[in-house]
């Protein structure tokens, strides 16, 4: 794979072996379990490592420049979330999606689209 090059130099090769195994198994939630199953290591290897150095533009400055309503969706179970400070300051309402973690469409889809319908009504 043309993944690997860059897994050896950043100590992936050490997730690959037995990391999302490990991760897999302590996740709370079945769907996300399943699809880290589902997945190539590789591939979530390098979103995590993406995710933990962060993204161009910020969260908070793409809030701050959207003129119109904004809302933030976040899972019950994924509390406490590091952006909702961040989503407020930019004038986002925080709203929670029950009984859901990061997963919110497969973990609860009703109350996702209940928690949507409610935004765009306020």
């Amino acid at each position: 794979r043309f993944s690997v090059p860059l897994l050896k130099v950043t100590g992936g090769e050490i997730f690959l072996v037995r990391g999302i195994a490990e991760y897999a198994a302590h996740t709370a939630s079945p769907a996300y379990t399943a699809t880290l199953r589902l997945a190539d290591p590789a591939a979530v290897f390098r979103s995590a490592t993406g995710l933990f150095r962060g993204t161009e533009p910020e969260l908070a400055d793409v809030l701050a420049g959207f003129g119109g309503p904004k809302a933030f969706l976040v899972g019950e179970l994924s509390r406490p979330c590091d952006e909702e400070q961040d989503a407020r300051a930019a004038g986002a309402r925080v709203l929670t999606v029950p009984g859901s973690g990061h997963l919110m469409p497969l973990e609860n889809p009703c109350g996702f689209a209940r928690t949507i319908a409610r935004a765009l009504r306020e």
